[in-house]
């Protein structure tokens, strides 16, 4: 298992066929892409974290990562979105995080792959949710808290227009 622990300016992680990896109690802003990127893994915990202020997403998983966990974390104020997740990632768990006031999306999954969202609170966004995928997605407002955001709580479908501000990234 390789752990990053205690460290500000997380950049990313791309463990190829790699064991678990554990990334957990970080700072992480002012980066100039993603605060944390998860890229090609699998069974990586992201967890305890404080992300905020970077450039792009506060946490970005893709590449074909399978089975992240993204735990307890605090994703806010990024340019971006809170989390991003895209490029054929599956088996994710998002569980009580709390993402709020992000330019773009609290949450933007691009990624058809497997997904569990619960006991998250997503507000203060320009959009809570945006599940930009062809195959519908359920994000369930009873288990997560998804409400005071600018624009929407929850949009869905590829042919919804995305937030103003979204820009050109993934």
């Amino acid at each position: 298992m390789s752990q990053a622990k205690g460290i500000r300016q997380v950049g990313f992680f791309d463990c190829p066929g790699g064991g678990q990896v554990v990334v957990e109690g970080n700072t992480a802003y002012g980066n100039g892409g993603h605060g944390i990127n998860i890229n090609n893994s699998a069974n990586t915990i992201v967890r305890d974290n404080t992300v905020y202020d970077n450039l792009e997403a506060g946490i970005g998983i893709g590449q074909q990562a399978s089975a992240t966990q993204v735990l307890g974390n605090a994703m806010r104020a990024n340019r971006g979105d809170g989390i991003t997740l895209y490029s054929d990632v599956k088996g994710s768990l998002l569980r009580e995080n709390t993402i709020s006031d992000n330019t773009r999306f609290g949450i933007y999954v691009k990624s058809a792959g497997e997904l569990q969202v619960e006991g998250n609170q997503v507000v203060g966004n320009a959009v809570g949710v945006y599940l930009n995928t062809a195959a519908p997605l359920e994000i369930s407002r009873t288990t997560n808290r998804i409400e005071g955001n600018r624009e929407a709580d929850l949009r869905q479908g590829a042919d919804q227009a995305p937030a103003a501000s979204e820009g050109d990234q993934p």
